[in-house]
């Protein structure tokens, strides 16, 4: 490699780093705030079946990037367990209860254990 070759290559490295350098991290609240983007419902065809799916999209920012409670955080009403020994719903932060509409009025969904 020439000298020329040799100080384009240092002069690209050196650009590099200062541009590396420009990037300012953003700072967050450590409060997260979750924002609704949008909902759309799309149909679904595989192997002749057609399926509905619906799609949500949120927006959220975490400044200390634990969305939800910390691991310590196993006290009532967030404990593994409810007295009686069943799961409890908050345990894990996020739950989602499923409806379908049937004749007009909306019931519950049960996923099947698998």
């Amino acid at each position: 490699m020439n000298a020329k070759h040799l100080s384009y290559c240092l002069l690209l490295l050196i650009s590099a780093g200062f541009l590396t350098q420009c990037y300012l991290k953003p700072e967050f609240d450590t409060r997260p705030k979750i924002k609704f983007e949008s909902i759309r419902s799309i149909q679904l065809t595989e192997n002749g079946l057609t399926r509905d799916s619906i799609i949500i999209a949120i927006e959220f920012q975490d400044g200390d990037g634990d969305l939800g409670l910390s691991a310590t955080d196993t006290n009532p009403p967030f404990q593994e367990l409810n007295a009686d020994g069943t799961p409890n719903e908050f345990f894990f932060n996020y739950f989602v209860r499923m409806f379908r509409r049937q004749n007009g009025q909306y019931v519950e969904f049960i996923f099947p254990d698998p």
